[in-house]
């Protein structure tokens, strides 16, 4: 497999740009009193500006594995006690999220179906409170698939 010259370059930026953020990231970690986690995160999105789709689909297999680490990290700061304390609040900014997500779905699809009934299988004298319960449908259908209340 011959890896073309500009595509070595590219990561061997990728490497250094790398490099720089993990050396710089504590002396701005302090600085900026960001997490570490943060600045890391925001290093590897100016990364991805730089080096282009190429080295980005080259790296995917290493993007994957740096997700689940960062998964793992964060999940390893939440403390049980902590979020008993604060279950009330959890599930009313989980529900109220759900909920405003539910209305902004129906808001959205409700004039698309009424300008484009043909969506539903019907006629242009579609009846609204069809339109209603499948823009209400469609809001449901994206609080299910959404990542609000995991299954």
């Amino acid at each position: 497999m011959v890896v073309p010259l500009m595509l070595l370059l590219r990561l061997a930026l990728c490497a250094v740009m790398l490099l720089a953020i993990y050396a710089a990231a504590p002396a701005l970690s302090r600085l900026t009193r960001l997490p570490l986690i943060t600045l890391y995160l925001v290093g590897g999105l100016a990364g991805q500006l730089v080096v282009g789709a190429p080295v980005l689909r080259l790296l995917m297999p290493a993007h994957q594995a740096a997700l689940g680490i960062i998964t793992i990290a964060a999940g390893s700061e939440l403390v049980v006690e902590v979020l008993r304390n604060n279950a009330a609040t959890i599930a009313a900014l989980a529900f109220s999220i759900a909920i405003c997500s539910l209305l902004m779905v129906w808001a959205v699809a409700m004039p698309v179906l009424a300008h484009v009934p043909g969506a539903l299988g019907l006629d242009m004298t579609a009846d609204v409170r069809l339109q209603s319960i499948v823009s209400m449908f469609a809001g449901v259908v994206a609080v299910a698939r959404s990542r609000t209340f995991p299954a």
